[in-house]
């Protein structure tokens, strides 16, 4: 077999080993039902938009309740409306008054507090430089984003951890490599849990879709549409070359206690920009830092899509960057592996590694 073949041998090994664990199925179901409670739950909470529906006596009354919003029913005098009211056609009867903003709000049983918070008198706000979406929201989006990555990436990097250590400390390494070279080897699992990882996020995209489309949220649908395709391209990028640095650590160890000790400095390039892009979603300048930093860029520039602070350029370039980031890194963390990955037993420095690079 050529290398090309060795590496499509290997990923499917890989994926369907993945595929059909118990922890993958666990995995799946708990995103999933995240993300759709997540979509659905707000959408239902928001939905009671309904206008509250209210008698008028006189035309100037009604005109005054129609250009704030109410659903007027103009009647003759008070005693239509209050019959209105009764028989539970309207909420409340609005009438001219002696009150200081010279109208009487007629109720049946307690005040209509929906009615009285729409009469209230505001004065019209104009901002200068209005944000281009709702802050709130923009903090889920970003903790949703952030959470899908972070969680991804430390579950099926560990993946690609356990499975390297596994096969070096049972020796089964030395079977594979007997019919196959050290970087088809690598390759082939990163490539397997790659194709795992990116089925769990789609699952979460389909749902989140549905989610939306269900509760009627079709506008933060259309909002999300350039970050979301981001998002995948970048988590792609960027899932891929944390896999191959877990990889390349892992290929030091002999035994899975030792593997925390060389994987956990790896996993602060994971938590960092989850913790950061949490801290700081609304802080353009900090957030245009990390969109073009490899390891954060998977998250930080799909968000500054949504917000309308990127350009239409810059994924491009942060593409870009990221793209020479995963060669430049897959190809060292491939010479570590396949200098470290038969030297069993005591552990491999990195420098041992890579004197030779």
């Amino acid at each position: 077999m050529n290398w090309f073949q060795q590496v499509v041998l290997i990923t499917a090994r890989e994926a369907k080993t993945r595929f059909t664990s118990k922890a993958f199925i666990v995995m799946v179901s708990i995103v999933g039902l995240g993300v759709l409670a997540g979509t659905i739950i707000p959408g239902l909470l928001g939905g009671d938009d309904e206008v509250p529906s209210v008698a008028t006596v006189g035309p100037s009354v009604t005109q005054m309740a129609t250009s704030v919003g109410l659903d007027a029913t103009e009647v003759a005098d008070r005693s239509g409306g209050e019959e209105l009211l009764r028989d539970g056609s309207v909420e409340a009867v609005i009438d001219e008054g002696d009150s200081p903003v010279g109208l009487t709000v007629v109720a049946l049983e307690k005040e209509p507090a929906n009615v009285i918070n729409v009469l209230a008198a505001y004065p019209k706000v104009e901002l200068l430089d209005p944000p281009q979406v709702d802050s709130m929201m923009a903090f889920m989006i970003s903790l949703i984003f952030a959470a899908l990555f972070m969680l991804s990436a430390v579950t099926f990097c560990s993946y690609v951890a356990q499975g390297v250590v596994e096969e070096k400390s049972s020796r089964i390494v030395e079977i594979l490599l007997a019919t196959t070279g050290a970087r088809a080897l690598m390759c082939g699992k990163i490539a397997g849990n790659t194709i795992v990882a990116f089925t769990c996020i789609g699952v979460a995209a389909i749902l989140a879709t549905t989610g939306l489309l269900v509760t009627g949220q079709d506008l933060l649908l259309g909002e999300l549409g350039s970050a979301l395709i981001w998002f995948v391209i970048l988590f792609l990028l960027g899932f891929i070359v944390l896999a191959a640095l877990y990889a390349g650590a892992a290929s030091l160890v002999s035994r899975q206690e030792d593997v925390a000790g060389v994987t956990g400095p790896l996993m602060m390039l994971i938590m960092i920009p989850y913790v950061l892009v949490i801290l700081y979603f609304d802080n353009t300048t900090v957030m245009a830092v990390m969109s073009y930093v490899p390891f954060s860029a998977p998250i930080a520039m799909p968000i500054r899509l949504y917000m309308g602070t990127a350009q239409w350029w810059e994924p491009f370039i942060s593409t870009a960057i990221l793209i020479v980031t995963t060669v430049a890194l897959v190809w060292l963390s491939s010479i570590v592996y396949e200098r470290a990955v038969m030297r069993i037993g005591k552990r491999v420095a990195l420098k041992d590694a890579i004197k030779t690079v």
